[in-house]
């Protein structure tokens, strides 16, 4: 199962990246973005559903 710790880790792996490409111009929207879409790849994976801006296992 995926830990929102490691959904953490892959989201600040998201900014770096932005950041190492040179691309610091990235909007704070962008990388909501790129969370989401993260996530969402996460939840397919992992039934995880999410409620009131949170990510929750479903039971």
């Amino acid at each position: 199962m995926i830990s929102l710790w490691n959904l953490r880790v892959a989201q600040h792996g998201v900014a770096r990246c932005a950041v190492g490409s040179g691309n610091t111009k990235m909007s704070l929207w962008e990388l909501r973005v790129a969370r989401v879409g993260l996530a969402r790849r996460a939840s397919r994976k992992f039934k995880l559903v999410w409620r009131n801006g949170y990510l929750r296992v479903a039971q």
